[in-house]
């Protein structure tokens, strides 16, 4: 027993196989259709559900870095001398083959900093009101190391979103 499909049978079996976007450009395609303007509400409907998609996920990464950066800067008010030491210490293995490495740290952070680091020839500690609690900027004679925690956040979110900060 054959059976006979016809033409706008065999388009409704590919309809249901497909995305949602694909439905849209298959209904676009039929040559008689009769829901153009339909298909126009559609489409500005799917480009603004993508638009408030993208919106949402931006906040979600906002929030989420406002609570991280909140939790971390409490940390760094308790133990800022402890977080300094440790970013010097990566900055300075980052920057291992420079002659001399500046380190520019906030003046409450400076004297711990200067006692760890200070025996070292190649290292120099400078106190800048500039940089910001628990952070440092390190410079050589090959590189800049901004290691605070504002530019960490951005880049972190420049990361996550695929986005720069407007």
């Amino acid at each position: 027993m054959s059976m006979i499909i016809k033409k706008e049978d065999k388009k409704l079996h590919k309809i249901r196989r497909c995305s949602f976007e694909e439905l849209v450009e298959i209904l676009e395609n039929i040559q008689d259709c009769q829901y153009g303007d339909t298909l126009k509400e559609l489409k500005s409907s799917i480009e603004v559900f993508e638009a408030s998609l993208k919106k949402l996920d931006e906040q979600v990464v906002d929030i989420a870095l406002k609570i991280a950066k909140e939790v971390i800067l409490s940390e760094v008010d308790k133990n800022s001398t402890d977080i300094v030491i440790n970013l010097g210490n990566r900055v300075i293995k980052e920057l291992k083959n420079s002659f001399l490495i500046r380190l520019n740290v906030n003046p409450k952070d400076y004297e711990a900093v200067l006692d760890y680091f200070g025996q070292l020839n190649y290292v120099e500690v400078v106190a800048d009101k500039e940089i910001e609690l628990g952070g440092i900027v390190a410079v050589s004679d090959t590189k800049k190391v901004d290691a605070q925690l504002s530019t960490r956040f951005k880049k972190a979110k420049e990361v996550i979103v695929g986005y720069k900060d407007r």
